[in-house]
């Protein structure tokens, strides 16, 4: 449920409508296997904290659909994948033709070019800090959920965003850079009274 820029879901609801083939439930296997070998996730993480994790992770796309429907997320980036959330659902629940996973941690991309290939998902995980990569072309989604948001890291986003693009920021920020394209959201599961916050940006 949407109410200006409060968001109050339902975990369950969430990923039926993102995932009807329950491809999460491989995801989620897969992660701890790895997450046996590689710190990926907390040893504590219970299958309900993934399902929320996951669930939050799609969130931004319910938002990002009432405003444009037409939207088409087919080039996707996500900064600092560690294990892959928000990216492994963000690429299960849509077409996206071209995805790089960026995770400066030798270990962990190689734990999740793993779990990539493994769900047969159209992605290249890169190896190193974003603020050394390079793309051939821009995307028209941006992910970061794990990394503090700087100006610096702002601006290189913003410079791998195509026009009219989304960029997702799992939390708050007071930076005034491009603060007249954002827009902050508060949201709880119907199960968790947590209110936490996403930051939406559009390149115009």
């Amino acid at each position: 449920m949407l109410n200006d820029n409060n968001i109050r879901y339902d975990i369950e609801r969430v990923l039926k409508v993102y995932d009807p083939d329950k491809r999460l439930d491989e995801y989620f296997l897969l992660l701890m296997e790895e997450n046996e070998k590689v710190n990926l996730v907390s040893r504590e993480t219970s299958p309900s904290d993934l399902k929320r994790l996951a669930a939050e992770s799609l969130l931004p796309c319910e938002i990002i659909e009432r405003v444009h429907p037409d939207f088409i997320a087919d080039r996707y980036l996500d900064i600092g994948s560690g294990g892959g959330l928000p990216a492994v659902p963000l690429l299960l629940a849509h077409k996206v033709t071209a995805a790089a996973l960026v995770e400066r941690t030798v270990k962990k991309a190689v734990a999740l070019e793993r779990i990539v290939k493994k769900l047969q998902l159209h992605a290249r995980v890169v190896a190193k800090n974003f603020e050394e990569a390079v793309f051939d072309k821009t995307f028209n989604l941006i992910t970061l959920r794990y990394i503090k948001l700087t100006d610096a890291l702002l601006k290189k986003i913003f410079i791998n965003l195509s026009l009219g693009g989304f960029f997702v920021y799992y939390a708050p920020t007071e930076l005034e850079t491009y603060k007249n394209l954002s827009r902050t959201f508060q949201y709880s599961s119907t199960e968790d009274a947590v209110v936490k916050s996403l930051t939406l940006y559009q390149k115009k």
